[in-house]
């Protein structure tokens, strides 16, 4: 997920530059994200489950259905973290 610095509402709310910033770091973070895992990231702006503007970004899964979840351990959380980190 990535988060502005400037806590709004909804995502078209945000000043100009702070619009671009986010979205410059989106380009930033999926890049990363897709060089580690090789696969296409997605990228969703909901808008409705909680009230401040975020991007979710994550891995694409051809196999993926709707309201399938995930569950990793502990470890496998930190895992995937180290891989990301820049």
């Amino acid at each position: 997920m990535v988060v502005p610095k400037v806590e709004v509402d909804k995502i078209y709310d945000l000043p100009d530059e702070d619009w671009s910033a986010l979205w410059a770091a989106v380009k930033k973070v999926s890049a990363h994200m897709e060089e580690v895992s090789g696969r296409r990231t997605l990228m969703k702006v909901i808008g409705t489950d909680v009230p401040h503007a975020h991007v979710h970004l994550m891995p694409m899964d051809e196999s993926w259905e709707y309201g399938r979840t995930l569950s990793l351990t502990e470890d496998e959380f930190k895992e995937i973290q180290e891989k990301l980190a820049f």
